[in-house]
């Protein structure tokens, strides 16, 4: 079930950076990131 909320996630950023530009790219990217973090801790 992870694995299928990362895809969604994934595909949801995707669009994202089409309809949006760098400026979701930019807050996207902060936000994987402090998960990155999250994840390494647990």
């Amino acid at each position: 079930m992870k694995l299928s909320g990362k895809s969604l996630r994934a595909s949801l950023k995707s669009s994202l950076w089409r309809k949006e530009g760098h400026n979701s790219i930019e807050l996207i990217s902060q936000e994987e990131r402090s998960s990155r973090k999250a994840n390494a801790h647990s």
